[in-house]
């Protein structure tokens, strides 16, 4: 496509991954003006070491929009929805083609790209587009969530804020993620984050703990990124208290799979999986 955006090559390979979830729906259209040829080395790499890799982010993503759909429904209140290190997935459009009417704004910020996102919004989307904020800030900086927290009302509102923290808790510093979910604080609890994290090697069984390991070898390789951060279900539930909030559900990949495909074809046990998803109040 003439006019495509070209992403990095980790962000390619992340939305390569996830095309089947954007084939259909509003996502589609935005889908279709990326450029994923960046991702092709680092793909063929990780096919190498998991040739079905892409059902753990296909997984994840599926749990995460359909629990977010959850929460709009049960309200009888709009919703304000934070996506920090958005990244260019279009979860905003998967939501707001279901549940646009409880959607009351969505943010999402990064350090890079925004700019590039809120074009491709307006071409897609522009219906929607105005529900939409693309921000560019630092996730990693306590000064970037206060700042935030004020920009979208932090504890003065009455509106609930649904935060999404997918695929950054990696790279976060455990101080870093911290801050950034306590800066979402509300007095009552009314506010709900979900976040997506590794977990150590004793957590995993002993068979599987090859396959991440060197998926995310080759991308640290790669693009030169720090080792990643990995979390227990208990020191996720201790962080969560230390921003002031607390876990409800901590979700396995077996979970994921079984909620999207009906069945358990590679995670048919919790430890045959490595990524959590916990939800919370905050």
């Amino acid at each position: 496509m003439n006019n495509s955006t070209s992403l990095s090559s980790t962000a390619a390979l992340v939305m390569a991954w996830a095309a089947p979830l954007y084939a259909t729906g509003p996502a589609r259209e935005f889908f279709r003006q990326i450029e994923l040829s960046a991702g092709e080395e680092l793909l063929s790499q990780c096919d190498a070491i998991c040739p079905w890799y892409g059902e753990v982010i296909l997984n994840r993503k599926y749990f995460i929009r359909d629990w977010a759909r959850r929460q709009l429904e049960q309200s009888d209140q709009p919703w304000r929805i934070v996506i920090p290190a958005a990244g260019m997935s279009p979860l905003s459009l998967d939501l707001l083609g279901s549940h646009a009417s409880h959607i009351s704004q969505i943010i999402e910020y990064d350090l890079e790209g925004m700019e590039e996102k809120r074009r491709l919004y307006d071409l897609a989307v522009p219906n929607w587009s105005d529900k939409i904020v693309c921000l560019t800030a630092n996730v990693s900086l306590t000064s970037t969530a206060s700042e935030l927290s004020r920009f979208h009302g932090g504890n003065s509102t009455t509106i609930p804020t649904l935060v999404v923290i997918e695929g950054v808790s990696y790279y976060l510093p455990a101080v870093s993620l911290k801050n950034l979910v306590a800066s979402f604080h509300s007095p009552d609890a009314r506010n709900r984050v979900i976040i997506e994290y590794m977990l150590p090697d004793s957590d995993i069984a002993e068979n599987r703990r090859p396959i991440p390991e060197g998926v995310f070898r080759v991308i640290e390789q790669k693009c030169g990124i720090p080792s990643i951060r990995r979390y227990s279900q208990t020191e996720m539930c201790q962080l969560m208290e230390a921003a002031e909030g607390s876990a409800d559900r901590h979700v396995s990949m077996r979970e994921m799979e079984l909620l999207r495909t009906g069945g358990n074809q590679y995670f048919p046990c919790d430890h045959d999986g490595w990524i959590t998803i916990t939800t919370g109040c905050i």
